[in-house]
């Protein structure tokens, strides 16, 4: 019982929905930049593919998405606008959202729909891209995970997930009832990791609700069942003092009435 218990809270806390869309988003946060009902933010802390993931999926979003040359261009644009980057500092890698970790070959974004990326579907990659990496140069392993290069002509090559890049988060906007205002968000409160974690689902707070009462019962049942031995231990003290109930270094007859203690 205690086993289940334990499994059925590790399910609650864990991340087992999108986290994109526990969080919801009237309008862009602070520091984030808008395309359609899209927001982009550049980090320009340098992390592993993992570790920049975690940081978007801190402020509900993932690594970006870049399905469309419109977005492509504006990456570039806020970028060069926005952070006051010259092209001389190009071209500058970013991780973003496409890898191939799961299959070699086949690419999927790592937002909430984990889309392959088929023929035919927008791509830029780099001339040579992707090589998975050169095994001469790189002793460390195959590339797996994308980068995006900013330069005058963005685009893409693979990279190793281990490198530390600079990264650009996405977040979908996603229109609440109550229309909340979406917490400010700094590079170094997503390095810190001093923002807000997702809500819990709807899922998951049934799961909490069970994992309680499952808790109830089995206190109470303890509750139970120490009271029952203290009442026996009473029951047994009493007999004894009347001589009824066998004590240390005594045995018992049987009688139809009851039971008569002899002295071995």
């Amino acid at each position: 019982m205690l086993m289940c218990l334990f499994v059925l809270v590790m399910l609650a806390f864990s991340e087992s929905s999108c986290v994109q869309k526990n969080v919801v988003y009237d309008n862009c946060p602070p520091g984030t930049h808008k395309l359609n009902e899209t927001c982009y933010k550049a980090i320009f802390s340098k992390l592993t593919f993992n570790q920049a993931a975690k940081v978007c999926s801190t402020i509900g979003g993932f690594l970006a998405t870049i399905n469309h040359s419109s977005v492509n261009q504006f990456l570039y644009e806020m970028i060069r606008r926005d952070y006051a980057l010259s092209e001389s500092r190009g071209p500058l890698p970013f991780w973003i959202g496409l890898n191939d970790r799961e299959n070699e070959g086949v690419y999927r974004w790592s937002n909430c729909e984990e889309k392959v990326l088929t023929s035919g579907e927008y791509t830029k990659w780099l001339i040579g891209e992707p090589d998975n990496g050169n095994v001469l140069l790189d002793a460390q392993g195959s590339h797996d995970c994308i980068t995006w290069h900013w330069s005058k002509r963005p685009a893409w090559s693979d990279e190793n997930c281990a490198h530390n890049h600079a990264f650009i988060c996405q977040i979908q906007l996603y229109k609440s009832p109550t229309s909340s205002a979406a917490q400010e968000v700094t590079v170094g409160m997503l390095i810190s990791g001093e923002t807000e974690e997702p809500i819990l689902s709807t899922q998951n707070v049934i799961i909490v609700a069970i994992s309680s009462a499952f808790l109830l019962i089995l206190l109470l049942m303890l509750v139970y069942w120490k009271w029952k031995r203290d009442n026996e231990k009473d029951r047994v003290r009493i007999l004894r003092r009347t001589g009824i109930y066998p004590g240390a270094g005594q045995t018992t007859t049987r009688t139809k009435a009851f039971e008569i203690p002899i002295a071995k």
